[in-house]
């Protein structure tokens, strides 16, 4: 009872192993390089340690800041004339397809349906909600979703 398993284990030490190897089989190993490995070390450039702020090597394009603008136009005067009110919200972190009204960027009255300007949101957030309220039905408000990026589109109703 105990051969099928020792056969078992040869097998699979043979396999492991690669069976042995002649010349110009799998088992030969690769030749090793010509040439000084010291001389491949000097070729590479060799990393340097930061010590202060000021040893910081920064490409001139790259903006340090964490958040960027993002243009608002909102015209609504004929598409839905009874909105008051507009809010811009980030998604809810538990449910993404929906609006956070305790997160929102914009809070603002429009002005005969129109809203225009700027404001700044985080690097991390790809997407905004846009709500339209209007005060005489506010169980009925009209939201949309837009995705948003570092000098990418405005938001425009």
């Amino acid at each position: 009872m105990n051969k099928p398993f020792i056969l078992l284990a040869l097998c699979t030490a043979l396999i492991g192993c690669g069976g042995g190897g002649g010349p110009g089989g799998a088992g030969q190993s690769a030749p090793a390089p010509s040439g000084d490995s010291n001389d491949a070390a000097a070729e590479a450039p060799q990393p340097t340690a930061v010590t202060q702020m000021n040893d910081l090597a920064v490409d001139q394009r790259f903006v340090f800041s964490s958040s960027f603008p993002v243009g608002v136009s909102i015209d609504v005067s004929t598409s839905n004339p009874d909105a008051d009110y507009v809010t811009v919200c980030l998604p809810s972190a538990s449910e993404p397809t929906e609006p956070d009204f305790g997160n929102c960027l914009v809070r603002s009255e429009l002005d005969d349906g129109r809203l225009s300007g700027e404001f700044q949101i985080t690097g991390n957030t790809t997407r905004v909600f846009t709500v339209l309220w209007d005060f005489a039905n506010p169980s009925a408000p009209v939201t949309r979703s837009f995705e948003v990026a570092p000098g990418g589109e405005p938001i425009v109703l």
